[in-house]
């Protein structure tokens, strides 16, 4: 399971970090009010990758259980 857990935050991480994300960011601070349009893209950012780990975390948790061992399908 651990295993399975870096595959997916190494994913993660990438996604996080994308030059999209970075690109927009420089884009928002080059606009009027941008330190406040960049914080709040930054914050939606954060707040998707998170949502997104804690569903998947959620859902492994489902499949495998506490134990670590996978459970039968239902």
């Amino acid at each position: 399971m651990h295993n399975a857990t870096g595959q997916i935050f190494a994913h993660a991480v990438g996604v996080a970090i994308s030059p999209l994300a970075i690109i927009a960011v420089i884009l928002i601070l080059a606009a009027p009010r941008g330190r406040v349009n960049a914080l709040a893209f930054a914050l939606g950012w954060i707040a998707a990758v998170t949502v997104l780990l804690t569903g998947l975390m959620g859902d492994m948790y489902c499949y495998f259980g506490p134990e670590g061992t996978q459970r039968d399908a239902l």
